[in-house]
């Protein structure tokens, strides 16, 4: 009698053990699943994420501009009117040079920053078609850097560049200029653009008085792309616009500032 209660006895702690381990079991086929929905969850927001990025260069690259083609075709067709075939030609490969550029953009997601001033170059080298070679453009490029191993994303500074020209340079009178400086801090690359425009204030009351006002969302996108930028690569880029003044306190031009900073 007592050995058979000793077995009873035996039989419902063996019982008690495999229910705890098999509980244990569960929950951690239940922790595993959680964790494997979790991932695939991280996953494919972050496909979705790089999609909308995608979208959103896409979305500047085809908003660039319509106005801007519009007028580089139109200027080159004014030379050939003119029978200035040299100069049409020289401009129609500098024109398709830069459409090829644009659409070979949206298939990559970043560029080296040598390679994005040159593309800068020749955007303002074809809007100066309409200004007779008005804006001067000038690039101070550091010597101590190498602007290979730095990697932007493309198109990052032309909404600048157009904004500087359509609504600062093009409403002021006499000499155009936009001028590139880098200079070096600790581990971040300072680049400023600087213009000699009427400055965002004029611009502002200009656009005010008009009827139609283009409405720009490529410094809004860029913001974006800058931010998807840095949380994929691990890195701190960011910009800010700044109005200059002249010694009167006037307004000068307009500077737009980026920093590339990368993690020490």
């Amino acid at each position: 009698m007592e050995k058979s209660l000793e077995n009873q006895q035996i039989k419902e702690k063996q019982n008690q053990f495999l229910e705890e381990k098999l509980k244990e079991k569960e929950n951690e086929i239940l922790f595993i699943t959680a964790k494997a929905e979790e991932e695939r969850i991280s996953r494919l927001k972050s496909k979705f994420e790089d999609e909308i990025h995608h979208l959103h260069l896409v979305s500047l690259q085809n908003q660039m501009n319509p106005h801007f083609i519009f007028n580089a075709l139109n200027s080159i067709k004014f030379f050939l009117i003119e029978n200035d075939k040299e100069e049409a030609i020289y401009y129609l490969n500098k024109f398709s040079k830069l459409i090829r550029i644009i659409l070979e953009s949206v298939q990559v997601e970043s560029i080296t920053l040598e390679k994005e001033l040159s593309i800068l170059e020749l955007y303002v080298n074809i809007e100066n078609i309409r200004f007779e070679d008005k804006i001067e453009l000038k690039i101070n490029k550091p010597k101590n850097s190498n602007l290979k191993n730095i990697m932007v994303p493309p198109m990052i500074f032309q909404p600048f560049i157009e904004n500087s020209i359509w609504h600062g340079l093009m409403l002021r009178k006499g000499k155009k200029k936009i001028t590139l400086n880098f200079s070096k801090v600790e581990n971040t690359l300072v680049l400023k653009i600087n213009d000699n425009g009427i400055g965002r204030k004029k611009s502002m009351q200009n656009l005010e008085r008009k009827f139609y006002r283009k409405k720009s969302i490529g410094l809004k996108i860029n913001k974006e792309r800058l931010k998807h930028f840095n949380q994929k690569r691990g890195l701190n880029y960011s910009f800010k616009i700044n109005d200059l003044k002249n010694e009167e306190g006037k307004s000068s031009g307009t500077e737009i500032e980026f920093l590339f900073t990368n993690p020490a």
